[in-house]
């Protein structure tokens, strides 16, 4: 087993004259071993170097974790470092794409990609990995527009999976549509002229394998069909002896010449149908990424309808509410203005029954009329006050106990659960209404 470390150690000091540190290292040799013992003794996985490279950026520079297939985990890690800049004002990825200048790191950078896109699938929204990609250094690049310049095609189509922009300008505005489009126009001339080139124009190395070859060989039809024999003939023909000297030129030089070219020309289409091979599986995963994404928006949609239709059922809800509390403050406002006039004419009669009293009386009584005046000016506030409160009350709790006894009959009645009755509340009511109204039309016609 590796030796502890003294327990007071800096695990986070640079150990060497670039500020990397321990971490730096592990994660650059994919060593996970150490990387997950730094990370279970406290070691910063946010610690940067002197230009501000994280230890995940120290990583994808170079091939250690591709070789041995670790890049999966220690992204896992590392993951939460991804968002982060160094000084150039580059992430990860424009890392990753800068390694691309070597066509020998397409591949890799591909496996770095992906693996780490990955990753940020399961932590990041879609919207967190769209704005990671669409970064800009200090020359305006994204990491797009640096795997587009050196010609990653691969590591370009993983970056528009994750909706990396193409039409983000840098500062010489350029966008990467414009390089992606001169790379194919590259890609498309370059393959051009390798196939439109004459098949009879001989290079050194033709030449030669030519001028070696054992006139006496014998060739198999099969593998030269210049050269095959006709139909049924399962025997191998020899080259045949020619005097003049145009036919053993023909049979010595052109012939396996054309049988190069040929040969050069399947390996071409091959190539070309393995890439497109590729092209279609990315692309189907593209789709099943975009599938997967549409599902997810119209789960959404159905759920904001659903949302909007019962806050325009509590809307009216409430506008039902206010028209009831209306209501009730009304009736209770005319059923105890009627008691108050009761008491009023009661007061008026025994007052005109009494003819006898003097002025003295007469003024007394009228000190006391304005003083009752005031109370029940005073009482008539509160008891507004009052009105609405028990109104504001009954609207809260309902009718108390006899809302439970409507419950229990409910219940009883349809034989259903007493949590399902809130929910069957609409449809009982809308069906007592179109009773009532049918009940209405029959009254109105016997009448």
């Amino acid at each position: 087993p590796p030796p502890i470390p003294p327990s007071d150690i800096d695990l986070d000091r640079p150990i060497d004259e670039k500020g990397h540190t321990a971490m730096h290292w592990a994660a650059a040799m994919g060593d996970l071993a150490v990387v997950k013992d730094l990370i279970g003794r406290g070691a910063n996985i946010n610690a940067v170097s002197n230009n501000g490279e994280t230890p995940l950026m120290r990583a994808v520079i170079f091939t250690n974790n591709y070789d041995k297939s670790t890049m999966d985990r220690l992204a896992g890690w590392l993951v939460t470092t991804v968002p982060m800049v160094e000084w150039f004002g580059s992430t990860v990825f424009h890392h990753i794409a800068g390694t691309t200048s070597s066509k020998s790191k397409y591949a890799c950078a591909r496996y770095y990609l992906d693996c780490i896109l990955s990753k940020m699938a399961e932590t990041y929204s879609p919207t967190d990995i769209e704005h990671v990609l669409n970064i800009k250094d200090r020359n305006g690049d994204t990491a797009i527009h640096i795997a587009a310049r050196n010609g990653a095609r691969k590591c370009v189509r993983s970056l528009i999976g994750r909706h990396a922009s193409v039409t983000i300008p840098n500062d010489l505005g350029e966008t990467a549509d414009d390089l992606i489009i001169s790379l194919n126009r590259r890609r498309r001339d370059g393959r051009h002229r390798a196939m439109s080139s004459s098949p009879f124009q001989m290079d050194s190395t033709s030449h030669n394998t030519a001028m070696n070859l054992d006139p006496t060989l014998e060739t198999p039809s099969s593998n030269n069909p210049l050269l095959a024999s006709a139909p049924g003939n399962t025997s191998i023909p020899s080259k045949p002896h020619h005097t003049s000297e145009a036919g053993s030129a023909l049979t010595n030089q052109i012939f396996p010449l054309l049988l190069s070219k040929s040969e050069k020309l399947a390996a071409a289409f091959d190539a070309e149908i393995n890439e497109r091979e590729t092209d279609v599986a990315e692309a189907e995963r593209v789709v099943q990424v975009r599938t997967a994404e549409i599902e997810s928006l119209k789960k959404q949609s159905m759920a904001l309808a659903m949302s909007d239709q019962e806050d325009e059922y509590d809307a009216r809800l409430q506008r039902q509410l206010g028209n009831l509390v209306s209501q009730c403050e009304s009736l209770i406002e005319d059923e105890q203005a009627a008691d108050l006039q009761h008491l009023l004419r009661q007061v008026s009669s025994q007052l005109s029954s009494n003819n006898d009293m003097d002025m003295n009386d007469f003024q007394d009584e009228g000190m006391e009329k304005l003083s009752l005046l005031l109370s029940i000016k005073r009482l008539k506030e509160e008891r507004m006050a009052l009105v609405k409160e028990v109104v504001a009350s009954q609207a809260e709790a309902g009718m108390g106990d006899m809302q439970k006894e409507y419950r229990r009959l409910i219940v009883g009645a349809l034989g259903v659960r007493d949590e399902d009755v809130d929910g069957m509340l609409p449809d009982i009511v809308g069906e007592l209404e179109e009773w009532q109204g049918m009940e209405g039309g029959v009254v109105g016609v016997g009448a």
